[in-house]
């Protein structure tokens, strides 16, 4: 999720939190991607709201998004390990 949309995002929790409050207890939570050289960026975004959990990932090995279909044919020359 791009950072401009967490607003929104927000929004939309509450409002659903708002129409369910009797019955459903709404929970927020976020990803937050793990990458090197960023974590103040990150440690900042994610202390603009108050988040329930949040879910460490990484996607990025370097600049190498090894998870990005667009980059598959990269990790087909990575998968063996002779090539790490």
């Amino acid at each position: 999720m791009d950072p401009s949309q967490l607003p929104l995002y927000h929004h939309m929790i509450e409002s659903v939190r708002a129409e369910f409050d009797d019955d459903l207890k709404v929970l927020v939570g976020i990803e937050a991607d793990y990458i090197p050289g960023y974590e103040n960026m990150t440690k900042s975004l994610l202390s603009d709201y108050p988040y329930d959990y949040i879910i460490g990932s990484v996607h990025f090995i370097e600049k190498w998004g090894f998870d990005d279909p667009i980059q598959l044919k990269e990790w087909n020359g990575r998968r063996d390990n002779r090539n790490l």
